[in-house]
């Protein structure tokens, strides 16, 4: 959260005291791929995801930009053990630092009306679950948050973009995010001891640019 929080302080400063190519990220979709669970229970293969990010492109090919990712994950108990469905809800938030390299720029295609991006970096994700913490109150394994389960990241990923005009375009992002040292399943009823996994980002947005003095 720091790192994050300290990107956007440079980028604001950069906005008042020189030229300014800072721009916003807003999107929403869906989560495709499950956390592992246990094998008695169901986990959804997707679910609910929103993102957001500030970044600021140095010239028109390359960039950097911070990001906050949020998704959420379902497990359905049912069968002999229960005699009616559940569903349990986790939900992960995920925060990044990100390299942004335009394609479409720097292979000098797509003209004004459209580009395509790529970006990838590393960070931060902690998983939760709200029906974890209210039956195991004093549990607290991971220190960066409480009653969560802390892991690290790398993502990539693709962003091809409709350009409105030079200040706003319509983007559809395809990211896939690796997570490191998951603890816990997703409904947090099994120990993991550290694996490794991932999920798949699709989600519909607005990139948003500030103009250049």
């Amino acid at each position: 959260m720091k790192l994050i929080l300290s990107l956007i302080v440079c980028l604001s400063i950069g906005t008042v005291f020189g030229q300014s190519n800072v721009f916003f990220d807003l999107g929403a979709g869906t989560r495709i791929g499950a956390l592992r669970t246990n094998v008695d229970y169901t986990p959804s293969n997707v679910g609910v995801h929103f993102n957001g990010g500030v970044g600021y492109m140095s010239n028109p090919v390359i960039g950097i930009k911070g990001d906050v990712g949020f998704d959420q994950f379902s497990t359905v108990y049912e069968g002999a053990t229960y005699p009616f469905s559940y569903t349990t809800k986790s939900s992960m938030l995920r925060f990044s630092l990100q390299g942004v390299l335009s394609i479409s720029n720097w292979a000098d295609f797509g003209g004004d009306k459209f580009g395509l991006n790529f970006h990838a970096g590393f960070g931060y994700s902690s998983l939760w679950n709200k029906d974890f913490k209210t039956n195991h109150p004093d549990v607290n394994d991971d220190r960066l948050m409480r009653q969560g389960d802390d892991m690290g990241n790398v993502i990539f990923g693709l962003t091809p973009m409709y350009n409105f005009n030079d200040n706003l375009s319509l983007t559809l992002d395809l990211s896939y995010v690796a997570l490191f040292a998951n603890d816990n399943g997703a409904d947090f009823s099994q120990r993991l001891e550290k694996v490794n996994t991932g999920i798949t980002n699709i989600s519909l947005g607005l990139n948003i640019r500030i103009p250049t003095k």
